[in-house]
């Protein structure tokens, strides 16, 4: 008699529009569906996230040092896009019929394509960005500036800080791309402090899931490589966003590699 209410509750049901389906006992089982849907979405997008790489934008320049940081990245599992920028002179150069650039440009694309062999078969997307007008409005323009004013300018440095992780995170956000971190070739060492950011407004320290505490800035453990000089002017929010794949390593160490 049961199964007979049943049947006689899904036709009622059937010929009323309503197509929600019910247990034996005649109740609604479509809570519980929704309710073990929801679970198996909650479980999907936790595993997605457990067994996401982190995105890493990697600055490629055709040396060895950048080229070694690449591979050394996709070890360590991290989803790398590479970019080669080309500013000031190399843009200007190639008006005139000749492209130094070029060369360092096939390099980097080889580079990517042999990093199948670490990729899991797959190579590394390498773009190329033009940032010769910034180079030159915020680099040459402060060099020749501080020359005029008797003072010694450091190009290098400004470069690093104002182009390198400079406009070139700011092209990224504008371009609407994500990435975690930015990498580069140098020879640097970054480790996390114990005093809390300032640099960073609460929806940026929300964002940042409370973790801005100041990073230091060392040196490479080899004298003779080391560049943390020349990356003394990133700024708090510029390091927090910055990975160093060769810090810890000697430059031949990285030429075994």
């Amino acid at each position: 008699a049961s199964m007979v209410r049943v049947v006689q509750s899904q036709i009622r049901r059937l010929i009323d529009g309503d197509s929600k389906d019910v247990n034996v006992d005649g109740s609604s089982v479509n809570g519980n569906t929704k309710k073990a849907e929801q679970v198996a979405k909650q479980s999907t997008d936790a595993a997605d996230q457990s067994t996401r790489k982190p995105t890493v934008a990697m600055l490629l320049s055709g040396g060895v040092d950048s080229s070694v940081a690449l591979h050394l990245l996709l070890r360590q599992n991290y989803n790398v896009t590479a970019f080669y920028l080309r500013i000031w002179l190399e843009d200007e150069l190639s008006n005139l019929g000749t492209c130094p650039w070029e060369d360092d440009l096939e390099v980097c694309q080889a580079v990517c394509e042999h990093a199948e062999d670490v990729n899991g078969g797959v190579g590394v997307t390498l773009e190329t960005v033009s940032l010769g007008k910034e180079y030159r409005e915020r680099v040459v323009r402060y060099t020749i500036e501080e020359a005029e004013r008797g003072r010694t300018p450091n190009p290098d440095i400004m470069c690093n800080s104002r182009v390198k992780f400079g406009c070139f995170l700011e092209w990224i956000e504008e371009s609407g791309m994500e990435f975690d971190y930015v990498a580069s070739g140098h020879y640097a060492r970054l480790e996390d402090g114990d005093i809390m950011c300032e640099e960073f407004n609460e929806s940026e320290y929300n964002a940042n899931g409370g973790n801005v505490k100041k990073k230091r800035l060392f040196r490479a453990p080899d004298p003779v490589k080391d560049q943390s000089y020349f990356l003394c002017a990133l700024t708090q929010k510029q390091l927090s966003k910055v990975i160093f794949p060769l810090g810890q390593y000697h430059k031949s160490e990285v030429r075994d590699l």
